[in-house]
């Protein structure tokens, strides 16, 4: 047997070589040869035999090493598995995941669509969406003919983050098409109580709203693209400030969002101030009062993110962040008011910057004790009780700095005072209320003591979203877009209908709320949230599937408000804060057209929202007297919303007596400045 020259390699490793019969008999050592020719040994002896090449078999590995190399590999994987998923959360906030890009047809947008998305901008309190001010983005855009692509790159990210908000709010053709007569949507269509709902049709109403949604997610996820290749996150200035800022709010309408974006908001403003050029950005257009304005803005920025951070049970911002941010306060509300002496018409300013600080320093608090801590170690009741007494005592206060607002600003910052400071309570006492609801539903954990904190947290809860609903009308969308994510409308909407367990006993008046106690008619009134659970679906969030269980508890509360009624001819209307006007003898089958309250004029665009409490000119703030000027040009003396008495205090007594933490508070609940 031979193999030809061009073979011999392949043989020699494909076939086993044999020893010849004669050297395998003698059992000597034989060398055969690869042709089949008889070995040396052979040939000398003169023997002969041929040598017997046979085909080799595959080496292969058995079923144990299969085995074995099968389970290293399984562990391997699964050791990779835990240490991705346990790193996962810090890489999603440090570097969120780049969207695909989209087709370079993005970027050919109108120049009239980039127009209103700045004119949906100006609408913001001060005129601007955050530190990056409107008239700067339309100079600048003008300058290079309207093109998005000829802008720097953080100009660029800024351009479609104000174009993705707009898609939202604004009614455009582009984003919501005509309406079914055949023209364009009223510009008074951008307030949410300006909607009808007899015009559009619901179905229509989902229908522009999923068409809103589709174009803000392609403008949304180009503008996050963007931001991440551009390290909009890890550079500080005004316009990726503003950048982060709105990238946040339309990151809320997530299911589930780890605050990327408020985080990388809170740094850029910390290393901002640390270089000491944070002044410069917070620009007033008519130069006065600009240090109130700084310090206005930066509280007003900070208490958005706590909003967010409470939604999500994540600390944010520090006690760091707050102090370096907004600067060391006066030690008391008297030396905040001395030293607004010489600044005419900041006094009520400083009293509504120290409400507002307050606030943030309260949901900072019950993040770490109590929303946050209980996740893993449950707090005592104690701690709780403490926590549940400090949101009670703020209470009295917001409410004297909400009567301060109704009798001293006018235009439309009051409505954006009043929206800001009611909802921002609101969120916190919701937050509070959940994470107590949460944990007594834990029959090992839960006391009488809880129980009853429940109910406490409860009341507190319903009283604050009376009063937020009630402050949510006549805000243009952008207000209160982010409250349109999972934590909010729906959480809200969650605590008026629940009916189990202290609840029950609470909405039927036979627990006792105190002071927080909300009546039928506030709370038929209330759940007129409903309307804005409608609405939402304008702006591409659907949730409407709350409606029917908000319609039965209504049912429910007009039924008894009847008997209550039938029973006592002489009941008493519920008492209404001033300027406000009950709804609750509205009947629930009315549609959105047939409500005079909701066909308001438009929005006038050429005047900005003002934060300004302008005071009369002959006050005199050098005065020793200036409390009673300021007491008897307000003409307020009622010592809670709603109620007054015989000799009853001025509003502004609480000043001199107790600061800013209202009522005999503990030492220890008393608010910093007093």
């Amino acid at each position: 047997m031979s193999t030809s020259p061009a073979n011999s390699s392949d043989a020699q490793s494909t076939k086993k070589k044999r020893a010849c019969d004669y050297c395998r008999l003698k059992r000597v050592i034989c060398h055969p040869q690869s042709n089949g020719e008889p070995c040396p040994r052979c040939l000398e002896k003169g023997v002969c035999t041929t040598t017997i090449s046979t085909t080799r078999k595959p080496r292969g590995q058995g079923k144990k090493a299969l085995a074995k190399e099968a389970k290293r590999r399984q562990e391997a994987e699964a050791a990779e598995a835990e240490a991705s998923k346990a790193t996962s959360v810090s890489v999603k906030q440090a570097q969120p995941s780049i969207p695909p890009s989209f087709p370079d047809d993005i970027y050919f947008i109108p120049g009239d669509l980039m127009r209103d998305a700045l004119e949906m901008a100006e609408m913001e309190p001060g005129g601007s969406p955050g530190l990056s001010p409107v008239p700067r983005q339309r100079a600048l855009l003008d300058s290079r003919g309207w093109d998005i692509l000829a802008l720097a790159p953080h100009d660029r990210v800024l351009a479609l983050c104000l174009l993705a908000m707009a898609s939202l709010v604004s009614v455009d053709p582009t984003y919501v098409g005509y309406h079914p007569q055949g023209g364009r949507f009223p510009d008074a269509h951008t307030k949410w109580e300006t909607i009808s709902f007899s015009r559009l049709g619901d179905p229509e109403m989902i229908a522009l709203g999923q068409r809103r949604r589709a174009i803000c997610a392609q403008l949304y996820g180009e503008a996050m693209r963007q931001a991440t290749l551009s390290g909009t996150m890890s550079h500080a200035c005004r316009e990726n400030v503003t950048s982060c800022g709105l990238l946040n709010m339309l990151d809320v309408h997530k299911s589930e969002s780890n605050l990327p974006w408020a985080t990388a908001f809170v740094w850029q403003l910390r290393t901002l101030t640390e270089l000491d050029v944070a002044d410069k950005i917070f620009e007033i257009s008519d130069g006065h009062g600009r240090e109130l304005a700084s310090f206005q803005w930066r509280l007003g920025l900070l208490l958005l993110v706590s909003n967010y951070a409470i939604s999500a049970g994540k600390n944010l911002p520090s006690v760091h962040d707050e102090e370096l941010i907004c600067v060391v306060e006066p030690p008391s509300i008297e030396d905040a008011i001395v030293q607004a002496s010489t600044r005419p018409g900041a006094v009520p300013v400083i009293q509504l910057m120290h409400s507002t600080k307050r606030n943030i320093q309260l949901i900072r608090d019950a993040l770490e004790k109590v929303v946050g801590h209980a996740r893993r170690r449950p707090p005592d009741d104690l701690t709780v009780m403490h926590q549940i007494v400090a949101a009670e005592q703020h209470h009295p206060v917001l409410m004297r700095v909400r009567r301060l607002i109704y009798a001293r600003v006018v235009g439309p910052g009051q409505q954006v005072l009043l929206h800001t400071t009611a909802v921002a309570f609101c969120v916190l006492t919701v937050a509070l209320y959940n994470a107590l609801h949460s944990r007594a539903g834990e029959v090992d954990r839960s006391t009488a003591m809880t129980v009853q904190l429940v109910a406490r947290a409860r009341a507190l809860a319903v009283r604050a979203i009376a009063d937020a609903v009630r402050e949510i009308r006549s805000i243009v969308v952008q207000h209160w877009l982010p409250f349109t994510q999972r934590s909010g409308f729906e959480a809200w909407a969650k605590v008026l209908v629940d009916d189990d367990g202290d609840a029950a006993s609470l909405d039927s008046g036979q627990a006792n709320a105190g002071e927080f106690v909300v009546s039928v008619d506030e709370r038929i009134e209330t759940l007129e949230l409903r309307k804005c659970i409608m609405f939402t679906a304008f702006i591409g969030v659907d949730r409407t599937e709350f409606v029917p269980a908000i319609d039965a508890k209504l049912d429910l509360l007009r039924a008894r408000l009847a008997q209550q009624r039938s029973a006592s001819h002489n009941s008493t209307p519920c008492s209404m804060p001033d300027g406000f006007t009950s709804t609750s003898s509205r009947p629930s089958t009315e549609s959105w057209g047939s409500d005079p309250s909701l066909l308001t004029p438009s929005l006038d665009q050429s005047q900005t929202p003002s934060f300004w409490i302008s005071p009369p000119n002959d006050w005199d703030f050098t005065s020793e007297d200036w409390m009673s000027q300021l007491a008897g040009s307000s003409g307020l003396s009622q010592t809670s919303e709603g109620h007054a008495g015989p000799g009853a205090a001025s509003d502004f007594d609480f000043l001199h007596n107790v600061g800013m933490a209202g009522g005999n508070m503990d030492a220890s609940l008393r608010a910093p400045w007093g």
